[in-house]
């Protein structure tokens, strides 16, 4: 039997595609943990529509927020456990979590990439175990398919990653 690894907020999408978007629940093997259980939110600002969260990429590639957005040396209050060949799906949303939510901006074109660490994480304890990028390339200057606008948008949020089978649990 695998131990349980915790899971901290996750993750990660390039610093121009998280434009106005974020994680609002995480479902483990299809079942929802919880809204923003696991999650550390980005700081909120405002009402949505009128300044919200500050959620606006993070562009010092040198600075901890890189790794969970604004304030991503705070942990998150809670963790989620998962173990090593669970399929977990992130939620992501703009305003509301619901199918008719906007999700992504249809311009906001770029790569997804998650990291896993455990709970609490070290220095250097994150690890990549999934990303997507461009996976239709269309003529110029038309963008492609990106996995932001070509997956996650289209599945109306929902972006399923796979904890790697042989990931050492802990």
């Amino acid at each position: 039997m695998l131990s349980r690894t915790p899971l901290l907020v996750l993750s990660l999408l390039g610093s121009h595609t998280i434009a106005h978007t974020f994680i609002w629940g995480v479902f483990v093997n299809g079942i929802d943990q919880g809204l923003f259980t696991g999650i550390r939110t980005p700081p909120y600002n405002a009402a949505p529509n009128a300044g919200g969260y500050a959620n606006s990429p993070v562009k010092d590639l040198d600075s901890i927020d890189l790794r969970c957005n604004v304030m991503g040396d705070i942990q998150a209050p809670d963790t989620i456990k998962v173990s090593p060949g669970d399929n977990l799906t992130f939620d992501w949303h703009h305003d509301y979590r619901n199918d008719s939510d906007d999700i992504i901006a249809s311009s906001h074109h770029g790569p997804s990439i998650v990291y896993i660490s455990p709970d609490p994480p070290g220095e250097s304890s994150f690890v990549k175990i999934w990303e997507e990028g461009l996976f239709e390339s269309n003529p110029w200057p038309q963008p492609g398919r990106w996995s932001t606008t070509g997956d996650i948008r289209e599945k109306h949020g929902k972006m399923n990653v796979r904890v790697p089978k042989d990931l050492k649990a802990g």
